[in-house]
């Protein structure tokens, strides 16, 4: 009887742990691995779209998303890429250290971005690149590692995590601790109001005219009758808007060319202008240009003196 109960309790050992690992396997595939990672890259291949559809130009998820991919997610990934064990660093230093790598990675690509043919205006990509790049390595780290020594972070546990990290400290610790949390939260909440309310320049439009080789030379100055005289007649919108102009062009008061132009912002547009010269009278060029609604008051002039023989 006695060794019936045994093998009953040990049957019964058994088939709780069968029942146990059975619902640690539910419970793992109902986990995401390495939700701070894949939430990373997720949301990094969700800003690269919002970038290019125009409906988010200036939306608060564009810019939320901005931050965190220039100011936060290289370093964060670039950390869990060198050290994928936990208790590396606590959650504060955590933090902390994804800002500062993160800031140091951003201006270093930027500075040597504007070295090469490309320009600083590309250092969204390559920080794009760089992120999706580091995560991957940083995913595939903690995969070779076993359970119980990967780093993971979780959202829902973070305040938890912050709170247990401050538990049980020195008061001189706690200090530190907090100064250095309102430090990041104030730190964040500055950049996402610059960013959300960026000061703007002074909004302007260029106006200017080149020879007909492209270049701010050669202009035909000097002509005879019956010769034809060529110009480029360039317009650069600085008005950080979308903007429609009325371009007229004059010689000695007569209306030689009348065009409406639409130009988004940073958008230019070289408009070649052929004139031909009829007379021995000398002409003046007159390039003007009305912004719209006020087509009566001029905005932008130039003129070009031509010498006719």
């Amino acid at each position: 009887m006695g060794l019936y109960k045994i093998e009953n309790n040990i049957i019964e050992k058994d088939r709780n742990r069968e029942e146990k690992d059975l619902k640690n396997r539910r419970n793992s595939m109902k986990t995401i691995e390495q939700p701070d990672i894949v939430g990373i890259i997720v949301l990094t291949f969700l800003l690269m779209i919002v970038i290019f559809i125009p409906y988010f130009n200036g939306s608060f998820l564009r810019i939320i998303l901005g931050i965190l991919l220039l100011l936060f997610f290289p370093g964060y990934v670039l950390l869990a890429a060198l050290y994928p064990k936990k208790d590396s660093f606590n959650v504060i230093e955590w933090i902390g250290l994804s800002l500062a790598l993160s800031v140091a990675i951003t201006s270093l690509t930027g500075i040597a971005l504007n070295y090469t043919p490309y320009g600083v205006t590309t250092t969204p990509i390559i920080i794009f690149l760089l992120t999706i790049i580091l995560g991957l390595i940083a995913y595939v780290g903690r995969l070779k590692l076993p359970s119980g020594e990967k780093l993971s972070i979780n959202p829902e546990k973070i305040f938890g995590t912050v709170k247990t990290s401050i538990e049980g400290k020195s008061k001189n610790d706690k200090i530190y601790s907090t100064v250095l949390i309102v430090s990041i939260v104030l730190a964040v909440f500055m950049m996402i109001y610059i960013m959300a309310n960026p000061m703007k320049e002074e909004t302007f439009t260029e106006l200017y005219i080149l020879g007909p080789g492209g270049n701010a030379s050669d202009y035909p100055t000097n002509l005879t009758v019956g010769d034809e005289g060529k110009v480029i007649i360039g317009i650069f919108n600085h008005e950080y808007s979308e903007t429609k102009y009325l371009l007229i062009v004059k010689s000695n008061n007569v209306t030689l060319k009348k065009e409406n132009i639409t130009l988004s912002n940073n958008e230019k547009q070289e408009i070649p202008f052929t004139f031909t010269v009829y007379d021995y009278t000398d002409q003046k060029l007159e390039f003007l240009l009305y912004k719209y609604p006020d087509d009566e008051d001029l905005y932008r002039s130039l003129h070009l003196q031509v010498n006719v023989t």
